[in-house]
């Protein structure tokens, strides 16, 4: 009888050894569970900011290459010291679409806005350019109508040339940010 006590006894304690191994080990199965699926999001969302990034510079990349052609214009239309060629062509209504398109897509809000106010400056500027040709076929007078439209030419290539390095300079951030 104490034979068949000793070998029950060995029995429930190789049984609790056993249940207490197992439990343990699907704590550590589950602890490492965790910490992989942790390792894994944490991965994705390190290639999911690397992606984000690279599309953010590259719509940059291609944005900023259509600004400084539209700049390019700014610049070569009605030059403020004599005349210095035919400025470029402006970029066609689905280039403009494009570049729009990623801003919407990439930008940041702030870069985004700034587009948006150059977009209405460099429009102002154009009706500038307008005006001012309007006035000088009018031939009304010449000294202070030419003062005048040349003053709003001015004013308003200033106000492109200023949006425009805001522009580049909130993309700077936005890529420095990263």
């Amino acid at each position: 009888m104490t034979a068949a006590i000793a070998a029950g006894s060995a029995l429930i304690v190789a049984a609790i050894t056993n249940v207490a191994g197992w439990i343990l080990a699907e704590r550590r199965r589950q602890q490492e569970l965790t910490l992989f699926r942790a390792q894994r999001t944490h991965n994705w969302n390190l290639a999911r900011a690397e992606r984000s990034f690279q599309r953010r510079a590259d719509a940059y990349a291609e944005v900023l290459t259509l600004l400084n052609v539209s700049m390019d214009w700014v610049e070569g239309t009605e030059p403020f010291i004599g005349p210095i060629g035919e400025p470029p062509t402006l970029p066609d209504e689905d280039t403009i679409r494009r570049a729009r398109a990623l801003i919407d897509l990439f930008g940041s809000d702030r870069t985004r806005d700034a587009m948006t106010k150059l977009a209405t400056s460099q429009h102002n500027f154009e009706l500038a350019v307008r005006e001012r040709n309007e006035t000088r076929q009018r031939g009304r007078d010449p000294e202070d109508a030419e003062r005048g439209s040349f003053r709003s030419v001015h004013d308003a290539r200033q106000d492109c040339r200023a949006l425009q390095k805001a522009v580049v300079e909130y993309m700077r951030l936005d890529l420095a940010d990263r």
